[in-house]
């Protein structure tokens, strides 16, 4: 869970008549405000008083938004720094994407998740490489292709040296000696890997 102590001090630098937008824009962006003010002119409207000027209000919260999201996005890495060998992928790629930097501080932060992110990814490739590599050498061809149709994040691409090996390694043991169920298997297997026009 990330603190909120770089929103916190934003705030404390707003006009009070600035802070209710400024907390809307933190939780739901735009569009938290826009609603907020669709539900004044309702209830306005209801009431019989005059309608909200929305201009303003839509105005200032364009003007306060980098502001805001600079320093929920700071918040927000700073935590994930903290966890960044345990974090979830996910999130971790998320955050360095929603990236939105205005000091030198923010930039060496967002340098860090990157160096972080890119670490992890070529971390998880190497092992999946390496387990796909090792399940063919030891005759293991049905959990290599299995391996094979599930990279480690999507960006993965199946190794350009094992393509032949794995190719040839499924239609070595896709034979008629082959049991019925483990054939099926194997078949089933094969439709999904990335190298079944090569089978």
């Amino acid at each position: 869970e990330p603190s909120t102590k770089h929103r916190d001090d934003f705030m404390e630098t707003l006009a009070s008549e600035q802070k209710p937008i400024a907390e809307r824009l933190a939780f739901g962006g735009l569009p938290a405000v826009r609603k907020a003010v669709a539900d004044e002119q309702e209830k306005a409207k209801a009431e019989g008083r005059p309608p909200v000027n929305a201009d303003p209000i839509l105005s200032l919260a364009e003007q306060l938004l980098p502001d805001v999201k600079a320093a929920v996005w700071m918040d927000r890495a700073e935590a994930a720094a903290a966890r960044i060998d345990d974090l979830s992928l996910r999130d971790l790629r998320a955050t360095v994407i929603a990236a939105a930097t205005r000091t030198d501080a923010g930039r060496e932060l967002e340098r860090q998740l990157r160096e972080g992110l890119d670490r992890r990814v070529a971390k998880l490739r190497s092992d999946w490489e390496e387990h796909l590599t090792q399940a063919l050498a030891d005759g293991r061809v049905l959990q290599a292709l299995r391996l094979s149709a599930r990279p480690p994040e999507p960006t993965a691409r199946f190794p350009a040296a094992l393509v032949e090996r794995l190719a040839s390694s499924a239609g070595a043991a896709m034979t008629s000696d082959t049991a019925p169920d483990r054939w099926l298997a194997l078949l089933e297997a094969a439709v999904t890997c990335p190298v079944r026009r090569q089978i």
